[in-house]
């Protein structure tokens, strides 16, 4: 992936900024989604800070749903998942490492009753180039670390992510919720 060098400076200060940034609780971020009801089970979203776009969300129609968009499930585990891959690909671009991703899978593993929840989530990431071990194995880490949303979700979730480049997988990584405290 051709990346300009505009690009690639702004990148590498996002991430470096990052590093840099003391895991202080008082110091918190935002996001900020609106959320407005069409019709039945459709709905449209925007954020204040990104208005320019709109997500439609709905449910097919064989579960009530209009079928004007993906269901709420659906994009919990694309926003989960593409959270997870930009920042393989920020930090892969920051660091100079030899990765292109060309594409990326999750699945989430869930109990379909009343009060089921997701037990389990595969992030499969796939990447061609000459990287090192030692390489895809850091940069495995430091975006696990990165990703708000994996760091939030494996909290609950049994998480495991899967780093294939150029065919052969290179790092399988698990992640287990803490134990639960009883109260």
């Amino acid at each position: 992936m051709a990346v300009s060098t505009e690009t690639r400076e702004t990148i590498r200060k996002g991430i470096e900024e990052r590093e840099h940034t003391p895991n202080d609780p008082t110091i918190r971020g935002l996001v900020r989604v609106d959320i407005q009801v069409s019709e039945g089970l459709t709905y449209h979203a925007q954020t204040p800070s990104e208005p320019q776009f709109t997500m439609t969300i709905d449910e097919p129609q064989e579960r009530g749903g209009g079928g004007q968009g993906p269901s709420p499930l659906v994009y919990f585990l694309t926003g989960a998942a593409s959270c997870f891959l930009n920042q393989f690909i920020r930090i892969g671009i920051a660091k100079d490492i030899d990765l292109e991703f060309t594409e990326m899978h999750v699945r989430g593993e869930r109990d379909r009753g009343v009060g089921g929840a997701f037990q389990h989530s595969t992030q499969e990431v796939h990447a061609q180039g000459s990287a090192s071990q030692a390489e895809v194995e850091a940069l495995t880490t430091q975006a696990r670390a990165f990703s708000y949303v994996h760091a939030t979700v494996r909290k609950a979730v049994t998480m495991a992510t899967v780093v294939h480049v150029d065919g052969v997988e290179a790092v399988r990584r698990t992640s287990e919720p803490p134990a639960l405290v009883a109260s």
